[in-house]
């Protein structure tokens, strides 16, 4: 992070399709931080670890995580969240760092947003590697199985009709193109499957 000139670099649980569930080289929160619950994001700044999980990890998280952790409740009404604890602490985060990859737009966005009001000289840093993977010594390899056509039988429709149906609300909500980029929607529309995750 010091390298990089990073104050704050945060670690969420998706991998680049933001799947929840993500294969193991992609389980960069949960080899940080020993916590491994599917939902959950890891902040690290210069002095403190946080992670924030919502109800249904609290009593998971506090068995798992070790005291240099702090739990950060999400969803409790005293909780604030990653991003607005970014923007109350811009006095000593003012460059906050993450990979691209794994976040949605909308949420580069708030942050961006949260940190110009904060301060002035707050930015976001997207460093050119993913720094848990430059400290990861044993990280799986990427998944490597292979595509399978899905059967009929299971699809319960072939890919030309599926497509015909997309293109017919595309017409109907006067759309020129339709992306898919969730692992389990490409997977429904072109009836494939693979064995990425277990």
């Amino acid at each position: 992070m010091k390298e990089e000139g990073i104050d704050a670099y945060i670690v969420p649980s998706d991998d680049p399709h933001l799947s929840e569930y993500a294969s193991p080289c992609y389980q960069r929160r949960a080899f940080l931080t020993d916590f491994d619950g599917s939902a959950g994001v890891a902040l690290v700044t210069q002095e403190e670890a946080k992670l924030w999980t919502d109800a249904r990890y609290w009593e998971q998280a506090g068995m798992q995580l070790s005291k240099e952790w702090e739990l950060m409740k999400a969803g409790d009404p005293d909780c604030p969240s990653l991003v607005k604890w970014l923007g109350q602490s811009s006095k000593k985060v003012k460059t906050v760092g993450l990979d691209p990859f794994l976040h949605p737009p909308s949420f580069i966005k708030e942050l961006n947003e949260t940190l110009d009001s904060a301060t002035p000289s707050g930015t976001i840093s997207f460093p050119p590697d993913n720094l848990v993977d430059k400290i990861w010594e044993s990280q799986p390899s990427l998944p490597d199985s292979q595509f399978r056509v899905h059967p009929l039988d299971y699809a319960g429709a072939d890919v030309a009709t599926k497509l015909k149906a997309v293109r017919a609300k595309m017409k109907e909500e006067k759309a020129s193109l339709c992306v898919f980029a969730m692992l389990d929607e490409v997977a429904y529309v072109y009836n494939i499957r693979a064995a990425d995750v277990e």
